[in-house]
């Protein structure tokens, strides 16, 4: 009986005594690489790390993370994660979080920015996409300082291209005045010959009485901006852009109705916008929709409206380039459209083939194809501004729009509409011996703000 008792009291020591001999810490073992770079102004999410102990066992599920890591500002960061077992001793590791620069989006290369915003969120997630080039879309001097679309002043531009550039952008900027007769009137200039004059009156009276081009205003305030943003040290713009298509004050023809009689054709009017901007490091170039052919040869380079695919001048009409614009998750709906558009782009003669010259036929490497994100909803079928991408209900996410991926057959599908659109005309740009893929972009780059924008489907 007492050697039972002795073997008992001995037990119990020893068994009370382990976590004071417990002097071995939990070992932490990170998920990962120890060292990562991310992209400024990104979305960051640690992988993690498991935790195991010589007493205690398992003790992931016990593991404290504690994070400085902060996307929106450039610089070194650090994550760690620590665990204690029962007797007081503490594991850890750490990984190293540098945040840098973003990459250049391959998808999305031409953000177009419309209507235009200048605050600090905007200019954020533009610089998350980072983009080759933003054309920010400028309502004049603001000569009418109560309307409050109109401008940026000087100073709203610089303080948006300080945060643009803070926040990581690295692309090119671009100007793009607006050209609607109506938002020339306060905007660009104030009513002649009177109050009750009409934008298209202003513009007439100028030209006629007062010996002036309306449209070396759009020049000189491309320099009084560049002037600002120099002066504040920051990246100034280096290419303007000009809307050429219907309703624009710009000339779309060369018949006689058109109310530009001493300007007989596009090309002498952007060569003359060359000799008064008089500095050729700057790039002139034009927009308008793709199958309306208003891209001058003289332009430098041209950014093709792709909303109006629906309605061919000539040519076969493609319904489902007509109405409301539908995702689907299994990708079918995006590769149609692009295997729709893509033969009235490179089509023989091309319906919408841009001027020829002695570059790659349809100067197909001057060109970027921009879509459309307009809110507004074009139900009829069809409809001259289909298709559209973020119609109300029928919001097109990032995945869908650019490169997005299902498991289909235990094989990966591509179901973004970019992608597809990139691969076919891949095969085009090889044949004109043109090195490199097709530019895409997406005006209304308001899209960016909507929540749905980074929703997976």
């Amino acid at each position: 009986m007492k050697k039972l008792l002795y073997l008992v009291v001995s037990v119990f020591i020893i068994a009370c005594n382990n976590d004071d001999n417990d002097s071995t810490a939990p070992v932490v073992t990170l998920i990962g690489e120890s060292s990562i770079t991310v992209s400024q102004s990104s979305t960051y999410e640690d992988a993690g790390a498991t935790a195991t102990d010589n007493q205690d066992g398992d003790l992931t599920y016990s593991i404290v993370t504690t994070s400085n890591v902060d996307t929106s500002t450039l610089g070194t960061y650090t994550v760690v994660h620590s665990v204690s077992d029962a007797a007081g001793n503490v594991g850890s590791a750490s990984r190293q979080v540098d945040v840098g620069m973003s990459n250049p989006s391959v998808y999305i290369n031409v953000l177009w920015q419309s209507p235009p915003a200048w605050d600090s969120t905007t200019a954020m997630k533009i610089a998350a996409i980072n983009p080759a080039k933003l054309i920010i879309s400028i309502d004049g001097g603001a000569w009418d300082s109560s309307t409050s679309t109109a401008g940026p002043s000087a100073t709203q531009l610089v303080q948006f291209i300080t945060d643009l550039t803070t926040h990581g952008y690295t692309g090119e900027l671009v100007m793009h005045p607006d050209t609607n007769h109506a938002d020339f009137l306060n905007y660009w200039h104030s009513p002649l010959p009177d109050s009750t004059s009409t934008g298209l009156e202003t513009w007439m009276y100028l030209i006629d009485h007062e010996g002036i081009k309306p449209w070396q205003l759009y020049i000189d305030y491309f320099k009084d901006l560049n002037i600002a943003l120099h002066s504040a040290g920051q990246s100034q713009m280096t290419e303007l852009l000009i809307e050429t298509g219907n309703g624009t004050t710009m000339p779309h023809t060369t018949t006689t109705g058109d109310p530009f009689p001493s300007i007989t054709s596009l090309n002498d009017l952007f060569t003359s916008f060359k000799t008064y901007m008089n500095d050729p490091s700057f790039t002139i170039s034009a927009t308008g929709d793709w199958l309306r052919n208003y891209f001058p040869t003289s332009a430098d380079y041209y950014y093709a409206q792709m909303y109006d695919m629906c309605s061919p001048p000539v040519g076969t009409i493609y319904p489902c380039l007509c109405g409301v614009n539908i995702p689907d998750a299994s990708g079918e709906r995006a590769q149609l459209i692009a295997e729709s558009m893509v033969p009235l782009i490179t089509g023989t003669g091309g319906v919408g083939a841009l001027p020829t010259s002695s570059d790659p036929p349809s100067r197909l490497d001057k060109v970027s194809f921009i879509f459309t994100y307009a809110p507004t909803a074009t139900s009829s079928a069809p409809g001259q501004n289909s298709p559209m991408f973020g119609e109300h209900d029928y919001f097109w996410t990032k995945s869908q729009f650019t490169n997005g991926t299902i498991m289909e057959n235990d094989a990966i599908k591509q179901t973004g509409f970019i992608w597809w659109f990139k691969t076919k005309m891949d095969v085009h740009y090889s044949h004109a011996g043109i090195s490199g893929r097709a530019s895409t972009g997406l005006w209304h780059s308001e899209v960016i703000l909507d929540a749905r924008w980074n929703t997976i489907p």
